[in-house]
């Protein structure tokens, strides 16, 4: 079985054997192509498909991958899942917000959680020990906030992600840097310790591409899974095809 997260700046493929992961694959979202390819290289198979693109993006995705002899199961609000979900607005609920909150309860079952994806957008997913999925926070993610500096003033450069030398920053691309990266750094912080006030026993999980650049600036004692919302989705899968 494959898994496909359409985000909005790259495309991950997962491929499951057994329930288990055992390989990963990432393109940017222009290579449509390749990461097709890709997705159908071993031949007809089962792909769940998760997109947080528009809904005309995921169904070029889905013909093409039926075209190709695949079999494509995509998450719906309302769907069963592994999770009890407490959501004022479920049909505006992202998928990718789900899964990372059901990968979160496969790897801590009855322990409440915390999931953080640190993607385009920066996400927080709460999870109860009930396993009920309360919501969470979503954020500017790093190049979201270096992009709108740039592009909303009439003179700061857009300048890369890169983890700033010591404070403070002696240039404008490292004040900016500054300003993205630490600024996001003691946001997290921030969420950490509000979730931690409600659940002083939770854990702390981050997935995503940019959780790397930001990693020697946050908490300690936060997992890093990169791979927890294919794995969430895999479960959602799962899940669905036997309730």
């Amino acid at each position: 079985m494959c898994c496909l997260d359409l985000g909005n700046t790259r495309v991950k493929l997962g491929r499951f054997a057994g329930g288990r992961l055992v390989e990963v694959a990432a393109y940017p979202r222009a290579e449509f192509a390749d990461a097709l390819a890709c997705a159908l290289a071993p031949g007809p198979l089962t792909v769940a498909l998760l997109s947080t693109g528009a809904p005309e993006e995921e169904a070029r995705w889905r013909d093409a991958l039926v075209d190709g002899g695949a079999s494509v199961w995509s998450p719906r609000p309302g769907d069963p899942t592994p999770v009890k979900v407490a959501y004022a607005t479920p049909e505006t609920l992202g998928a990718d917000r789900l899964a990372a909150a059901v990968g979160a309860h496969a790897l801590y079952g009855q322990r409440p959680a915390l999931a953080i994806d640190f993607g385009t957008c920066i996400t927080y997913e709460y999870l109860s020990a009930a396993g009920v999925y309360r919501g969470g926070v979503i954020s500017p993610g790093l190049d979201m906030r270096l992009a709108a500096m740039h592009l909303l003033t009439g003179r700061l450069p857009r300048v890369t992600a890169e983890l700033p030398a010591d404070f403070p920053g002696d240039s404008t691309a490292s004040c900016l840097r500054h300003g993205a990266l630490g600024g996001a750094a003691r946001e997290v912080a921030g969420f950490v310790r509000d979730f931690r006030e409600i659940e002083p026993a939770g854990a702390v999980v981050a997935c995503g591409g940019g959780f790397a650049p930001l990693a020697p600036l946050l908490p300690a004692d936060i997992d890093h899974r990169p791979h927890l919302v294919l794995e969430g989705l895999a479960l959602m899968h799962a899940y669905a095809q036997t309730t």
